[in-house]
């Protein structure tokens, strides 16, 4: 009996080496290379008809890649015999057999499927007779895969008219070399979960198509796997080809007391391609809280508690405060009230604004023609604190008496401990004091003409505060002088003004 005639792909195309064109794109879809092309030697798709020796037609088109392989909207397009989509040549009839050199595909977009498959349905051209209704479901064709379908016509009796058909052949899986690049996987954004899975995880990756793409997690001992599952998620999960949210597989004993080591890896199934795998921790489902009581007592800071103990200071150098955040800015607050000079001590008062900060240090009487007074002054520099003012039933002598007793006694007590303070000339008496609750009292002196200086100096040994703060304060000090002198001249021009007037009644 003789052998019935039949096609054989003697060259498949490369998977992965072309890139389909879209027609706009407005240059040429190039062509598919063979399976077995190199640098220096370019092959191409290449079939041969066994068992027949005659004229033959070839009829080449693109199908689905699954079966029932249905017509592919794709279409293919090349110098020799390309039109509607579709490759028609004829075969040397010495060699039975014929390579497509140039041969490439230009796709179509999703909403130009219908009309692609119309006009493959004009031209009769579906090899495996099974019809055009996919044209009515467009997400069920993946466009980023198609297959080359060989028919084959054998002439008949009639002379040029191929009336024989061949059963048709297809050829591999030819992919999108956009869509279709290398799996990666290049941040998770966690790297264990517990046993129990759920747990949803972050994976960003090189583009992959969402219609195929799967998440695969395995344990993996001398070679042989010993549990393998996949990552739960839906199509929508995957956001613009290059990031997928999914949720991690239970482990397939709960029972295990301690942390597993499996990987998880990118799979492709169209054709079973993978990624590098990535190691990920799977941790029991009681160890949770242990995961968080090791992670608390990790945990390290700094308490400073003395600060003269430098055993307690963080490393690293220490940081200058500016002058918006001085504790001296923070914690002073002042209470100061006046008088005018024609009212008696005992005359209503009225407040006044804010004084400098340094303004109850010292307390002070400009002179007997400005008898102006300042009371119940509290200032707080952190565990400092300064009071200042007359003492309720008390005389100029005995306040002097008890201040100098005072200083007579923390002298005496902070030489001891090696605490001592210079300002013991700032005025007759008036020195700043530290008793047996952290502070220093002073009351109203004669402020020194060099108290600028004074000042300066000695706040900057008894203080830790920098140029800024103490500018700052120096500006407040003249401010308030200037203010009070301005008073004075107000006072002086009132009194001259009444006293003439009053004279120039009595004229």
């Amino acid at each position: 009996m003789a052998q019935k005639p039949f096609v054989v792909i003697t060259e498949q195309p490369q998977s992965k080496a072309l890139r389909f064109r879209y027609e706009c794109e407005g240059r040429s879809a190039g062509s598919i290379p063979g399976v077995s092309s190199t640098a220096e030697q370019k092959t191409f798709p290449t079939i041969e008809i066994r068992g027949y020796k005659g004229r033959v037609v070839v009829v080449v088109s693109c199908v689905t890649k699954d079966p029932p392989y249905r017509p592919h909207p794709h279409n293919l397009v090349g110098k020799e015999g390309c039109k509607k989509g579709v490759c028609t040549v004829e075969i040397n009839s010495n060699s039975m057999s014929y390579t497509f050199s140039n041969l490439g595909i230009q796709c179509v977009k999703k909403k130009d499927i219908k009309d692609a498959l119309r006009l493959r349905e004009e031209i009769r051209v579906d090899p495996f007779k099974t019809g055009y209704g996919h044209g009515r479901q467009p997400a069920s064709i993946d466009l980023n895969a198609v297959r080359l379908c060989f028919q084959t016509f054998l002439e008949g009796q009639q002379r040029g008219h191929y009336t024989e058909p061949l059963v048709p052949v297809v050829s591999d899986i030819i992919y999108d070399k956009k869509a279709m690049s290398d799996l990666v996987i290049c941040k998770l954004s966690h790297v264990a979960a517990t046993m129990a899975g759920g747990k949803e995880v972050i994976l960003l990756c090189e583009k992959v198509a969402k219609e195929d793409i799967a998440v695969r997690f395995y344990e993996e001992h001398q070679g042989n796997i010993l549990w393998e599952d996949q990552g739960e998620f839906q199509h929508s999960n995957v956001h613009k080809q290059v990031a997928i949210s999914f949720r991690t597989p239970r482990y397939r004993s709960l029972d295990t007391e301690r942390s597993v080591m499996v990987n998880i890896q990118l799979r492709r199934p169209s054709d079973g391609a993978t990624s590098e795998p990535v190691p990920f921790e799977l941790i029991p489902v009681d160890s949770d809280n242990f995961c968080k009581k090791r992670k608390r007592s990790q945990f390290s800071s700094y308490e400073i508690t003395d600060p003269s103990d430098q055993r307690m200071k963080p490393p690293g150098p220490s940081i200058k405060p500016e002058p918006q955040d001085s504790h001296l800015q923070q914690y002073f607050t002042t209470q100061v009230t006046y008088r005018n000079p024609a009212q008696s001590p005992q005359g209503s008062t009225t407040p006044m604004a804010a004084a400098s900060p340094y303004d109850g240090a010292i307390g002070y009487q400009p002179g007997p023609s400005n008898d102006y007074y300042m009371t119940n002054q509290r200032y707080q520099y952190n565990n400092f604190s300064v009071a200042t003012g007359a003492a309720n039933g008390m005389t100029m002598y005995q306040q002097q008496q008890q201040q100098q007793q005072q200083q007579m006694h923390q002298q005496n007590h902070y030489q001891q401990s090696g605490v001592q303070f210079g300002m013991n000339n700032l005025g007759n008496g008036g020195a700043l004091s530290v008793n047996n609750q952290p502070g220093f009292n002073s009351i109203p002196q004669h402020v020194p003409d060099n108290f600028d200086c004074l000042l300066d100096m000695e706040l900057g040994r008894a203080f830790p505060l920098n140029s800024s703060e103490i500018k700052t304060m120096m500006g407040n000090i003249a401010g308030q002088n200037r203010m009070l002198h301005d008073e004075e001249n107000l006072s002086n021009s009132f009194t001259k003004l009444t006293t003439n007037n009053m004279n120039d009644l009595n004229k």
